[in-house]
């Protein structure tokens, strides 16, 4: 019985073959695409339903190569929809990628499509659709049978008819000069009636007609331009799997244009180093030009203004190339997710005629600044290249980033747009390039912000190897650089230069140390009222302000979700959450502090340069490397053996003078306290007339320079003085010597017991008057503009404190070294002084001539005083590697000079004296033909004869007229 079940079942199965054969039964999805399959066209026409008159106008384009592809853009009043195709045979003809309101979803065919169209709601107009006008491409392998001829569109045309399956019929209309074959592969209209025959017979049959306007053949390369539209999102592709190339540089350098939401273009440059955790931006915007430094690592923010000026503060989640963790990545500043599907290779439309490939991400629930978007496009368009730089054979050319909304029905929402073209991508500059694009230097100017030290590097176990390490500088460079910021656990945007000097014996590495940022800039916070008292305490002390409050608990592992400093009663502490610091209205003023990105504890292990020193010393054993210098042999072994303060005798470069008073000149001209320059029509002049003469008590000077009127006026009234001797000329300006610069500042630093009463002073004023001051040493200068005098500064008179600052006098500019041969016969030795205070010291003694000065290395710096001089043939000396030998520029000791404060009678110079000025004027300008006149004056004064500085004279030749220039 079993047996003749089975015999009946084949027989069924066999007929039913048969009878599909007869009857053409073939599916539309599974036929074979054989017409036109060498030709790409792009075809017009419109699917009409007979039953609703309803018009759906279509466009294909067919890419009929291998794989065939195909692009089928829809259009109704209501909808629109384009729809995507790849397939290499008709097994795998079973996928559409179809885009409709912003967005992408994957149609598959299993007996019927899965998913109908925007606005199709019957499964044959869906099938057609889906199917497009290049359908007609499987009617080759159909039976045909000749039908009646009928006017179509005004024309006569034959037509032929097939049966598929006795579900489905379809008529062909084609032209009447056109035999079968061809008219089958160009027909003006088709007629379908039925269902689609793959599936079970469900509800009426539907009557479609296709109109066909137009199918033109063209050389356009189709498999470029039918890939599907970035920027939507697909879940897959239809081109394979095709990996992302590696990332293959730790270091990168590219120039960008970017256009957020169709804005106007930026410029960008960027240099970044992901090893170190350094990024530069060069950000060119309407016109100007931004530079922006990040350190990662510290969390450390740098604006650095074309004025030179800089800002630091914290960097935040919508800086360039930020993780979740606040560390960065090329990866994150390419724009590149973790997944990224290849989508096809397109011609590029932003730059014609350029071939690019192109790979897409998708993320959901995603944040660009500040603001959360449902859908998130990252696209990638990238060139082939012989290249090996960033990416193996791939270069970068574009990133879009599209980001979507959903409104209350649901649909996505375009938001945000952000494109970047790319015209300069590489990694292989120079590393002398990436060194100097990723410094700070213009963030840390000033002198005490700066550290010089040498280091003495040798090497072991190799014949000749310093002489060899001379050809590999910029390798030892970056590898004495890596293992001093190992050692060291600084930031490398800390290590401004590193110079090589080779000796005999030892390599001298000369490296220069910045600042380290202070905690309170870089860690964000907000101030507002709370109730402290209130709070639960995680650590809990007293600062006496935010930054040691700050670093108090950069010591704790955690240091705590939010540190609160109240300058009201010095309260510092930490607390486990930072919901529990609520805001009240009537409460105590509190910065409260945050640490996204737990930057805290690294920028507490920073050291400051008062410290670095020392630090250092205690590494120097520790600090090696390894450097091949010959192929053959075995690595060389490097070691720091000594580090050494640097002694840097050149003056540093200061402005000589400020502005007091824009359009302004003095009241009065009595030649007693003011007195005019004759034949001086120049700035410079006019600011030497002032400045470089000893014996001149000139404190302020004014010049005009107007088309009429060339005066210059020099004055023994300081700053202070002339408030109320001044009046109002729009070509005048009066200027001040600028004394502040005369002095070396000693931070957060007080005297126990100061020699005068604080005072309300601006700094460069109390700067003017201690010079002017024959018992000031020294001035303190605190918070509130509080300015105070004082003696010799010393550990035994002196007390850190935040809010105050001790200004010494620079004595080291009055002596010039002689060299490295130091004087034998020693007076007396003092130790752990620095330059400034071992002048001092000479300059306090008579005796001394000249003195020795050995900066602090693996022995504490020495200050020798000695009664000779080098230059003397009869002086006993000995040579030096470190230590430098110092001799006065001034030809003798001056004479304590009076006080010259505002409440003291300044009395005045003779009238022949004035006279006498002016004659000598005048004589050196008729003398030398006020082509650049030398300018000498002398303004005698019983109590202003002061001399601190012995300027020499020089001859100004090509000054600008209408420039305010030295």
């Amino acid at each position: 019985m079993r047996n003749q079940i089975l015999s009946n079942m084949f027989c069924f199965i066999l007929l039913l073959l048969l009878n599909c054969s007869i009857i053409n039964c073939t599916s539309l999805v599974g036929s074979r695409a054989t017409g036109h399959s060498n030709t790409n066209r792009i075809i017009h026409a419109s699917l009409t339903d007979k039953d609703t008159g309803r018009v759906w106008q279509i466009q294909e384009s067919v890419n009929s190569g291998s794989p065939r592809a195909g692009r089928i853009e829809i259009k109704t009043d209501e909808n629109a929809a384009n729809v995507f195709y790849s397939y290499s045979n008709s097994r795998d003809n079973n996928k559409r990628l179809v885009i409709h309101d912003n967005e992408c979803d994957l149609y598959n065919y299993n007996l019927k499509w899965d998913n109908l169209l925007p606005g199709v709601n019957k499964p044959l107009t869906n099938l057609i659709l889906l199917l497009g006008p290049s359908i007609l491409d499987r009617f080759s392998g159909f039976d045909w049978s000749s039908g009646n001829d009928e006017i179509i569109r005004g024309s006569s045309m034959h037509s032929v008819s097939t049966n598929l399956d006795g579900k489905l019929n379809i008529t062909l209309f084609y032209e009447n000069y056109l035999n079968q074959m061809n008219g089958i592969q160009q027909p003006s209209q088709i007629v379908f009636t039925g269902h689609n025959p793959d599936t079970l017979v469900e509800g009426e049959g539907e009557t479609l007609i296709l109109d066909i306007y137009l199918q033109s053949q063209t050389e356009q390369e189709l498999g470029k331009l039918v890939q599907v539209t970035p920027g939507f999102g697909c879940p897959v592709y239809l081109n394979g799997d095709r990996a992302f190339p590696e990332l293959n540089s730790v270091k990168i350098h590219f120039i960008a244009a970017e256009q957020v939401n169709n804005g106007d273009k930026v410029i960008n440059e960027f240099h970044a180093d992901e090893t170190y955790q350094i990024l530069r931006q060069s950000e060119l915007k309407y016109g100007y030009k931004n530079e922006k430094l990040f350190d990662y690592s510290l969390g450390a923010y740098y604006r650095i203004s074309t004025s030179g000026s800089c800002y630091a503060s914290a960097i935040d989640a919508n800086d360039p190339g930020i993780d979740e963790s606040g560390s960065f990545s090329i990866a994150r500043l390419l724009w590149l997710s973790k997944t990224l599907k290849y989508l096809g290779q397109i011609i590029f439309e932003h730059r014609s005629g350029y071939n690019v490939h192109v790979w897409e991400s998708i993320e959901t629930n995603r944040v660009i600044n500040d603001k959360t978007y449902d859908k998130v496009v990252t696209t990638q368009y990238l060139s082939s290249s012989y290249q090996y730089d960033i990416f193996n054979r791939y270069s970068l050319v574009a990133a879009t980033i599209k980001a979507y909304t959903k409104n209350a029905k649901g649909d996505y929402i375009l938001s945000y747009t952000n494109h970047r073209d790319y015209y300069d991508s590489n990694s292989d500059l120079p590393e002398s390039e990436y060194h100097e694009a990723l410094q700070i230097e213009d963030c840390f100017q000033k002198p005490e912000e700066r550290l010089n030290l040498k280091f003495h590097l040798t090497c072991k176990d190799s014949d000749g190897c310093i002489k060899k390490s001379q050809d590999s500088v910029y390798e030892m460079r970056e590898l004495f650089r890596s293992s001093l910021l190992g050692q060291l656990g600084i930031s490398s945007t800390r290590v401004s230069d590193i110079q090589f000097k080779f000796q005999d014996d030892v390599i001298e590495a000369d490296v220069t140390f910045l600042e380290a940022p202070r905690i309170q800039e870089v860690l964000p916070y907000d101030t507002y009222s709370i109730r402290p008292q209130s709070i639960s305490k995680l650590h809990e002390t007293v600062a006496d302000d935010q930054e040691k409050c700050l670093r108090y608990h950069s010591s704790f592992i955690p240091p705590g979700a939010a540190i609160i400093y109240c300058r009201d009663g010095n309260v510092c502490f930490s607390t486990t959450n930072a919901k529990d610091v609520k805001k009240v209205n009537t409460g105590t003023s509190c910065n409260v502090y945050t640490d996204p990105f737990k930057r805290l504890n690294r920028l507490g292990q920073e050291k400051p340069l008062s410290d670095l020193h020392d630090h250092i010393l205690g590494y120097f054993g520790h600090i090696t490397f390894n450097l091949n210098l010959d192929e053959k042999a075995k690595a060389v072994a490097f070691q720091v053996t000594d580090v050494v303060a640097q002694i840097d005798t050149a003056q540093e470069l200061k402005k000589p003078y400020e502005t007091l008073y824009y359009s302004s000149q003095f009241e009065a001209i009595d030649g007693v306290n003011t007195v005019t320059v004759p034949g001086v029509d120049r700035f410079g002049d006019c600011y030497r007339a002032c400045s470089q003469n000893e014996d001149i008590p000139c404190e302020t000077f004014s010049f005009c320079n107007g088309k009429d009127k060339k005066e210059c006026v020099v004055s023994i009234w300081t700053g202070t003085q002339i408030s109320n001797n001044r009046t109002s000329s729009s070509d005048c300006i009066i200027y001040s010597k600028n004394h502040l610069s005369d002095y070396t500042v000693r931070r957060s630093l007080r005297y126990k017991h100061p020699t005068t009463v604080a005072k309300d002073a601006y700094v460069d004023d109390c700067a003017s008057e201690c010079y002017a001051s024959k018992d000031c040493v020294s001035f303190q200068y605190c918070r509130g503009q509080k300015c105070s005098f004082g003696g010799y500064v010393t550990s035994a008179n002196t007390e850190f404190y935040e809010d105050c600052d001790i200004y010494v006098p620079k004595s080291s500019e009055k002596y010039t070294v002689t060299g490295k041969k130091l004087v034998s016969q020693v007076l007396y030795t003092e130790v752990d002084l620095d330059l400034d205070q071992c002048a001092t010291l000479c300059d306090d003694d008579q005796s001394c001539k000249s003195f020795n000065f050995c900066p602090k290395g693996k022995a504490p710096a020495q200050c020798q005083i000695t009664s000779y001089s080098t230059k003397d043939p009869k002086t006993e000396s000995v040579e030096s590697s470190i230590c430098h030998n110092f001799e006065s520029t001034v030809k003798a000791k001056a004479d304590a000079i009076s006080d010259n404060s505002p409440d003291v009678k300044v009395s005045g110079v003779s009238g022949g004296g004035v006279f006498g000025i002016i004659m000598l004027f005048l004589f050196i300008g008729l003398f030398a033909g006020f082509v650049g006149p030398y300018v000498y004056t002398k303004v005698k004064s019983g109590d202003l004869n002061k001399s601190k500085d012995n300027f020499g004279w020089s001859k100004q030749e090509d000054d600008d007229e209408n420039l305010t220039q030295i």
